[in-house]
């Protein structure tokens, strides 16, 4: 499954893709998945940023949109970016459950104002900007840390 074409495959054949297979090239794989949502966020027209398109994993809360989407990971790769220092330092780890107050979902749901009065080409933008600030402070990481766990959980899969 190691041979797939990241930029140009359907999404369902991408279900299971192990980018930590012996031979992948993270970095290159990182930068063909951006360019991929770079091209459909772009493509996406602004009116479509504001329809429902999954259900909060809060109940209660408002379903999430477009706009909630990319505004939350860009919000994630701000948030990753500083993990990756001590990671560096080698003075630390990554975050754990509890630094969150143990409730992803309700972190998660309590940061939507930083996003929610942001047009659609500001959040392309903030999209754009914190994967390529993101990557280009985990390409400093050793191949062993990058290739680790807590690289995976709180790094790579944002990006």
């Amino acid at each position: 499954m190691t041979t797939l074409d990241l930029g140009a495959s359907a999404l369902p054949d991408l279900v299971g893709f192990d980018f930590r297979a012996a031979g992948r090239d993270v970095y290159a794989d990182v930068r063909t998945v951006q360019a991929r949502a770079d091209t459909l966020l772009d493509a996406v027209p602004d009116a479509d940023w504001d329809v429902p398109i999954s259900a909060s994993a809060v109940p209660g809360a408002p379903e999430w949109t477009l706009r909630d989407h990319v505004g939350h990971v860009a919000d994630w790769n701000d948030e990753a970016y500083g993990y990756i220092q001590p990671l560096l330092e080698r003075t630390g780890g990554a975050p754990s459950d509890a630094d969150y107050g143990s409730d992803f979902d309700a972190w998660n749901e309590g940061r939507r104002p930083r996003y929610a009065s942001r047009t659609p080409a500001e959040l392309r933008a903030w999209h754009r900007e914190s994967a390529d600030r993101l990557f280009e402070l985990a390409q400093r990481l050793s191949p062993e840390v990058a290739a680790s766990d807590d690289a995976w959980e709180w790094i790579w899969h944002n990006l």
